[in-house]
């Protein structure tokens, strides 16, 4: 359901794809390099409903992208290997469950370097993208307003005032 990626293969490969995507800061400091891009906020810290994943899994075709690629954007010891996936909810869900990745803030991403993904921590995720791929994932998940009072809706109890509104910032959005 998934394959570890060798370092050399990450490293010529797929890290100046991730590096094209990513700016090297946690997702609460800015995660995307492209600051264009439409961000999303999506409830828990790896995405756990099948639903989300299959809009991931339609915007990251209509990018191109038959593989995911999953690298902990945290360092850990012993250092985990980067995933190759295909583009599959079961195949996420192996990874979450027989790696240590889920215990760290995670980057997912395709080769068309057109959106990414952050899990992390917290619980939530940022799914961020080019427009014309946000568009169709947003509208898939029920619109901007809907992911927006869903999001709240999970986070009661979850997150205090700032740090709830810290979050929504992160898509543009406010409480």
């Amino acid at each position: 359901m998934f394959s570890d990626l060798a370092s050399e293969v990450y490293e010529r490969e797929w890290k100046p794809i991730h590096d094209a995507i990513f700016s090297g800061r946690y997702a609460m400091e800015g995660a995307f390099r492209d600051l264009t891009w439409e961000i999303v906020v999506l409830p828990y810290d790896w995405m756990r409903e099948a639903k989300d994943f299959e809009a991931l899994a339609a915007m990251a075709g209509e990018a191109g992208d038959t593989v995911l690629v999953i690298k902990d954007a945290e360092i850990i010891s012993p250092p985990e290997p980067a995933r190759q996936i295909p583009v599959s909810f079961p195949s996420l869900r192996a990874v979450w469950k027989e790696t240590k990745l889920s215990i760290v803030e995670d980057h997912v991403f395709g080769r068309s370097a057109a959106w990414g993904s952050v899990f992390t921590k917290e619980d939530f995720n940022l799914v961020a993208g080019q427009p014309r791929l946000m568009g169709p994932f947003t509208t898939r998940l029920g619109g901007r307003e809907h992911l927006r009072h869903r999001f709240i809706a999970f986070s009661e109890g979850i997150f205090a005032g700032q740090d709830l509104d810290a979050v929504l910032k992160l898509a543009g959005w406010s409480s």
